[in-house]
């Protein structure tokens, strides 16, 4: 015993360690990828927002300053040398933005484009001064780039930018002072990313560090617990089997507990039939049917949960009836009950037999669909037990008014009907079979007329629908259930 101990414990730490290093491994390629892509998303930032911003407020700038000073003005030598002196401190912003590296504006003079630098050369230009001063070798890549995108800029007269190398920006913004283009603003940027690396490797090498040690204590920790756990496992699967045990028959004893729900005579009759479903569901369960039948027993379970919590609250909250969260459709509701339920309890019975005709374009509701549930069940059970001593034939038909957005549910089937006097309203517009404790039946106990009040209630009071029955000619009733979309 000890031996096959010590051999399952350096399994465990070899497992473990191999664990820590693939994990090491996939952890630093992905950050590697991560980092590049940070550098890549944060040079696109940069580009998109940083310098196409500065290079947008320095011509912005520059315009101002010649259409508030310059423009149809007669300017003293005072004011002459202010505006020389404001244009000498725009163009030398790259002396205080260190990622400027050039700036200057190519302006129209004598037939072409030329690179200005300075605010005397720009004031002489601006006011058709003859003497200017400017060396067009300095800007000789600038009037290169500029020279390709000149076109562009004339005829959009919008920002372009160009990048080489994945970190040379080279802007030109179109300078159009009065909304006359004049030439364009250059700048050459060159993003120091720099302190940003820096931050990110530091910070993941913390990051890295803090891992091991968090992954060396977990590894250290479930040794521990490991060891502890194989010197207690006899003890562990009797206190294992002991619990199951208790968990049978704490099971066994709550099922024979939804025998004693005949306060609830309505709810406790569905919870009872459901709750024998999926036993016979579970009886069935094999391999090949294990998604048919988990599906149907997900929705008996919710079905009986429903229930529960009808009994739980006299007046249940609204958003637990009708919640945008709820997705339901009526047809597959009514086909789910019809075939899941009906069909499956008189499943050798002859005397009735079910006639759908669905609409295909029924609109989804947010409405609960076990709400829809305890609504259309009623109905139906109204039809077969009203009717138990001859073969009848049940109809339920669905419509969409488009125009109306309105749902009509049509219940019907071709029995005895309904007495006059139950189809009768009273002072409150609601029909008498509508009405608690009102049946059809013959009262054999005080336990009848739930179906068709708990139906209308729902469906009237908690849901906003309108509900009707009415007899038909020459024989049967007809449930009339009308729901807004909108």
């Amino acid at each position: 015993m000890r031996k096959n101990l010590y051999k399952i414990d350096f399994r465990l730490v070899l497992l473990l360690l191999v664990i820590i290093i693939g994990a090491q491994l996939v952890l630093t390629f992905y950050s590697k990828n991560a980092f590049h892509s940070f550098l890549l998303n944060t040079q696109d930032w940069y580009q998109n927002y940083s310098v196409k911003r500065m290079a947008n407020l320095t011509s912005t700038s520059l315009e101002l300053l010649v259409e508030t000073q310059i423009t149809q003005k007669q300017l003293d030598r005072t004011q002459r040398n202010k505006v020389i002196k404001s244009f000498d401190i725009i163009f030398s912003q790259h002396i205080m933005e260190k990622n400027a590296e050039e700036i200057c504006l190519f302006v129209y003079y004598k037939n072409k484009f030329i690179p200005v630098d300075d605010g005397e050369a720009l004031f002489s230009i601006l006011t058709d001064e003859n003497h200017i001063n400017y060396n067009a070798e300095k800007y000789y890549e600038a009037q290169k780039l500029f020279n390709q995108v000149k076109g562009n800029l004339i005829e959009s007269e919008k920002l372009h930018v160009i990048v080489k190398d994945e970190k040379e920006f080279y802007v030109f913004v179109p300078f159009a002072p009065n909304g006359e283009f004049l030439g364009a603003l250059y700048m050459k940027v060159i993003p120091d990313f720099n302190p940003i690396s820096n931050e990110f490797i530091n910070s993941y090498n913390d990051v890295a560090l803090i891992y091991v040690l968090l992954v060396s204590a977990g590894m250290i920790l479930i040794y521990i617990v490991f060891s502890y756990t194989l010197k207690e496992k006899e003890k562990a699967q009797e206190t294992a089997y002991m619990e199951h045990e208790k968990f049978v028959e704490e099971r066994v004893a709550r099922e024979k507990e939804n025998t004693f729900t005949k306060r609830i005579y309505h709810a406790y009759h569905k919870a009872e039939k459901v709750i024998g479903f999926i036993n016979m569901d579970l009886e069935l369960l094999k391999s090949e049917n294990v998604n048919e039948i988990k599906r149907r027993v997900g929705k008996y379970s919710n079905f009986i949960g429903r229930v529960i919590y009808d009994m739980k609250y006299y007046d249940p909250p609204i958003h637990s009836i009708i919640n945008p969260i709820f997705k339901t459709d009526i047809n597959e509701v009514c086909k789910f009950i019809i075939d899941n339920l009906f069909l499956r309890i008189y499943k050798s019975s002859q005397t009735f037999t079910f006639e759908c005709d669905f609409d295909s374009q029924l609109p989804i509701i947010n409405v609960n669909e076990y709400i829809i549930w305890e609504v259309i069940e009623p109905i139906l059970q109204n039809s077969i037990s009203h009717n138990s001593e001859q073969n009848i034939k049940i109809s339920i038909v669905t419509k969409y008014d488009e125009t109306n957005k309105k749902i009509s549910l049509l219940i019907s089937d071709d029995g005895k009907g309904i007495k006059p006097e139950l189809l009768n309203k009273n002072s409150e517009g609601i029909q008498n079979v509508f009405l608690e404790s009102v049946s059809t039946k013959n009262l054999t106990d005080g336990q009848n007329g739930f179906g068709c009040y708990i139906a209308h209630t729902l469906a009237v009071k908690y849901c906003g629908w309108s509900m009707s029955v009415k007899n038909l000619s020459p024989k049967g009733c007809m449930f009339v259930i009308e729901i807004p979309t909108n």
